[in-house]
């Protein structure tokens, strides 16, 4: 994967939680592809920017997400996308 690709990815992870500092759930849900899958620990696939979405509004509400730091695991080149997974 290309060091371009990496620090793309590190920038709008660094966005993302600047967001969870606003309680910003749509512009989140933004920052997601719209085929997105996000795999949270004890809970069913999430399953496209509107499902991340309201995933982002239920963290809010009922769990007061404030801070967030997001992590790279991994980053694999899918041809003309990249794929990331972390925590």
């Amino acid at each position: 994967m290309s060091e371009e690709a990496r620090k793309t990815i590190a920038s709008i992870l660094k966005r993302m939680s600047e967001l969870v500092r606003k309680g910003d759930a749509a512009a989140l849900a933004a920052c997601y592809s719209e085929d997105t899958i996000v795999m949270s620990p004890n809970m069913d696939l999430i399953r496209g920017r509107k499902a991340v979405n309201e995933f982002w509004e239920a963290g809010f509400k009922m769990l007061g997400y404030k801070e967030m730091e997001f992590t790279t695991v991994d980053v694999v080149n899918l041809g003309d996308y990249a794929a990331e997974w972390g925590r």
